[in-house]
């Protein structure tokens, strides 16, 4: 049985739409197929003309979405349809009705109110601005027939005077006329006709031949040039005609957007720009709804430009609103599964090959989300049968990034094309599914001089893997990948094994068989972060094997704890609690440990010195099941500062091999002279390698991965992190004095921070509050969060452990302040080097005049700022 027995194209899809052509065209309405997203732009629309919405707008959405299908819509309800055409005008209405029931009632007041207006489709095919516009209010108003209303133009003036001066037999003007014309290498019929189309060259030819055939004088018909004035005369005449105003619509603004560095950009800016401003100062009676219409947000089109070009852009932007049209998956699949008609043996065909390929259709659900939907069945494997579900998720999402006119989602279905859907259903029997690598086939040429770089490289390197082999499956499979990697939505559709088995609809003994061979002949790579699969470069295994050298010969053996660092920050825990009560900000830094390392320490202090932190948490590098030993050490230690975490499974062999090759690598760049392509190979090995660490990393560490934290004699399983610092900080630091001011409670403080310590200094030492000049600078504010404070019980305990130390130099010949130092800034005081000073001067002037100060043995005045 061939697919053809079962199920046919509706031809009603077949063709593109024209919105210049298809005005009217009640064939188009038979075949729209109106959804959520479609009402509501359409809605949109209908709300402008009504007054409750922006008049000037752009209608944002990729090709193929249906953007010029739906304008069409709104184009044919708002202007003259004929009494026969009124049966299929209900019933399309009918099937808003059930979709968007305010949208249905809009439309129903705009038919009660008769509003009617003049559709005006700007063309993007011409360079000049003012001729598309000219051109577009010609045809319209040529299209509704209105051939009395006459606004001239200075091209219209241009063209009278010529066929004045053949009508009166001016023939020696006409002679001298074509003369100079020769002379210009154009001709008279050809300047007439150029003139007809507005073409402003051709004004400019005339004006100059003009002045030699009158001897000088220059040709001024007191004509208004202003486009935007022109429309609006012409909006006003129309009322006549019935029209309530006129929908101007730029079909294809993405052409003119393509070409915004052209020389004319600015001048054309401020045409798009006016008729803008012209459509919102228009009211309902003469109305003027204007839409530009594109693919991608003009922010895209713009985001290389120069600054002054982008601002003009800016400026241009504000004056529309955007408005996006992108329909649901779940709609894209209705609309595919209306385009495929159903005959009699569907059901009962369709029936029996889900039942034979149930295995294939759950692991669909299993593997993709986009297959969850709840109609599945009835939308994805049944309606849009033929299509591998696969295949129908591609489809559309490859035809919104690469789509044009001649190739987009409707076209694959209804195309006669060798490789489209509608040859597949004619040709192919039922014994296999329409797979992804077709859609490869089909927008090929598309393809080829796509200008999105990434798939043009993606589509470059997929050409050159095809061309290495010769096996059918080995392309399918390479088609597959190229498509994936196009679309380049991973979470949804990454090229891994059972994604591009699915996708291709292939046995899995003959997927693994074809694609080792693929990998084994350096056309496919596996990546080690997530097993997808990846196209080789023609250097990926000379590099790989130099990268093996370098690891047997010089980084066999590493320190793994070393290279961890180097790869993966583990960063800081932050006891918030702790911190917002007293403050002020203490950190926990987190650190690796080797199992060899932590079973070799007599403590934790050679860590703590060397990296500054108020506590550390360890993090063992796990290499084996037994940690008993390494549980009794930490007991044993017994440090309060510390905690230690072991995750539940050991370090991958993976990521120790990946950590030799970091090295390899790191090497390779810093001591080989190597060529530019290598160098971009060994920086993609290495962006994976550091990916690979850090994802296993990030998993073994992550808190529902940890085993056990071991703190002092206790075993801790579920504890929160942030929570416990807070808890150990309390314990440990329970002393500290409350200082509210953030720039100054820490141990690195900045240059205008330090000279505002030291006024502040001097005005303690002086006894001169007066020093402070200001009462909002920085100086008084850290005057009042410490100087003001010192007899609250907390700062008044610290001062009295610096005054305590002070006074055994009354015993002893002389103390050293680095002693103090270091008593002051430990457990459980824990003061910060920002505030020590000012504490260390405000307990000196409480002693007054019984102090005497050494630097190096030598006496130093009391007030000498920098001792401090």
């Amino acid at each position: 049985m061939k697919y053809s027995d079962i199920v046919e194209i509706n031809e009603s899809f077949q063709y593109s739409i024209n919105l210049q052509f298809d005005i009217n065209n009640i064939e188009k309405i038979k075949q729209y197929i109106p959804t959520s997203d479609s009402c509501e732009v359409l809605e949109y629309y209908i709300d402008s003309i009504l007054g409750k919405a922006s008049k000037a707008t752009t209608l944002v959405g990729p090709y193929g979405k249906g953007k010029s299908h739906l304008l069409l819509i709104l184009l044919t309800l708002l202007n003259n349809y004929n009494k026969e055409d009124e049966k299929e005008i209900n019933e399309l209405l009918k099937r808003i009705q059930k979709i968007n029931l305010s949208l249905y009632q809009k439309l129903n007041q705009i038919r009660q109110e008769k509003l009617k207006y003049l559709p005006v489709i700007i063309n993007s095919n011409y360079s000049d601005m003012n001729q598309a516009f000219l051109l577009a209010i010609s045809e319209a108003l040529e299209k509704e027939e209105i051939n009395d209303l006459v606004i001239d133009t200075y091209f219209d003036k241009a063209i009278q005077v010529i066929e004045k001066w053949e009508k009166e037999g001016h023939n020696e003007i006409i002679e001298k006329l074509e003369l100079c014309l020769k002379e210009e290498t154009s001709s008279l019929a050809q300047l007439k006709d150029k003139l007809r189309i507005f073409e402003e060259a051709a004004y400019k030819l005339f004006k100059k031949v003009y002045s030699k055939v009158m001897h000088g004088i220059e040709f001024n018909p007191l004509i208004n040039t202003d486009i935007v004035k022109y429309y609006r005369d012409v909006n006003y005449r129309i009322a006549q005609y019935g029209y309530n105003g006129m929908l101007i619509l730029f079909d294809e603004f993405s052409k003119f957007l393509e070409y915004v560095g052209s020389e004319s950009m600015m001048k054309d800016l401020k045409i798009i720009q006016d008729f803008a401003e012209l459509a919102a100062r228009t009211q309902k009676k003469e109305q003027i709804i204007f839409s530009c219409i594109t693919h991608k947000t003009i922010n895209e089109y713009i985001k290389n430009l120069k600054e002054n070009k982008v601002n003009a852009f800016k400026t241009v932007e504000g004056r529309f609103k955007e408005i996006q049209f992108n329909r649901s998956m779940e709609q894209n699949y209705e609309i595919v599964a209306q385009t495929i008609i159903k005959k009699a043996e569907f059901d009962k065909h369709t029936n029996k090959v889900i039942q034979e390929k149930k295995d294939f259709y759950e692991q669909i659900e299993e593997a993709f989300p986009f297959a969850r939907i709840e109609k599945r069945e009835e939308l994805i494997y049944k309606g849009c049968y033929p299509l591998n579900p696969v295949t129908v998720y591609a489809l559309i999402h490859l035809s919104e990034k690469i789509a044009q006119n001649e190739r987009t989602l409707f076209t694959f279905l209804t195309d006669d094309d060798t490789s489209g859907f509608k040859s597949f259903i004619t040709n192919e029997k039922d014994a296999k599914l329409f797979n992804i690598d077709k859609i490869y086939d089909y927008f090929y040429n598309i393809l080829k001089r796509e200008n999105d770089q990434s798939i043009k490289e993606i589509w470059i390197k997929s050409e050159s893997s095809i061309s290495k082999t010769n096996d059918e499956e080995e392309i399918k499979i390479l088609k597959a990948l190229a498509v994936m990697y196009m679309i380049n939505n991973f979470e949804e559709l990454m090229p891994k094994d059972i994604t591009l088995m699915l996708a291709l609809d292939i046995d899995k003994k003959v997927f693994y068989e074809k694609m080792n061979h693929l990998i084994e002949k350096g056309i496919v790579k596996q990546k080690k972060t997530n097993k997808a699969y990846d196209f080789c470069t023609v250097y990926n295994r000379e590099v790989l094997k130099q990268i093996d050298n370098i690891v047997g010969t010089k980084f066999s053996e590493i320190n793994e704890k070393e290279t961890l660092n180097k790869v993966v920050n583990l960063g800081y825990v932050i006891p918030r609690r702790y911190n917002q009560k007293f403050k002020m900000t203490r950190f926990f830094k987190m650190l690796f440990i080797t199992e060899e390392e932590i079973k070799s320490l007599s403590s934790f202090h050679i860590l703590e010195k060397e990296n500054f932190s108020d506590g550390i948490i360890l993090n063992l590098i796990k290499k084996t099941r037994n940690i008993e030993q390494i549980k009794e050490k930490v007991m044993q230690i017994n440090d309060a500062k510390v905690i230690v975490r072991i995750p539940e499974e050991t370090f991958s062999e993976e990521l120790f091999q990946a950590l030799k090759e970091y090295e390899a690598i790191q090497y390779i760049k810093n001591v080989e002279e190597i060529e530019e392509e290598i160098q971009k190979e060994l920086e993609l090995i290495e962006e994976e390698e550091i990916e690979l660490i850090q994802n296993e990393i990030e998993k073994k560490l992550d808190p529902m991965h940890i085993q056990e934290m071991y703190y002092l004699n206790q075993t801790l399983k579920s504890e929160k992190l942030t929570s416990l610092v807070s808890d150990i900080c309390e314990k440990i630091y329970k002393n500290t004095p409350i200082i509210n001011n953030e720039m100054m409670n820490k141990n690195e403080i900045s240059a205008q921070m330090r000279k505002s310590r030291e006024i502040v200094i001097d005005s303690v030492l002086n006894e001169n509050k007066e020093m402070i000049k200001s009462n909002t600078s920085a100086e008084a504010t850290i005057y009042k969060a410490i100087v003001d404070k010192k007899e609250n019980q907390d700062i008044r305990n610290a001062l009295n452990i610096i005054k305590e130390f002070i006074q055994q130099a009354e015993n002893e010949e002389k103390v050293n302040f680095e002693e103090l130092c270091k008593i002051i800034q430990e457990e459980p005081y824990g003061i910060r080097k920002g505030i020590l000073p000012i504490l260390i001067a405000i307990s000196i002037e409480e002693y007054g005049e019984n102090i005497v100060l050494y630097y190096q043995n030598k006496e130093i005045e009391m007030n000498r700022r920098k001792y401090f």
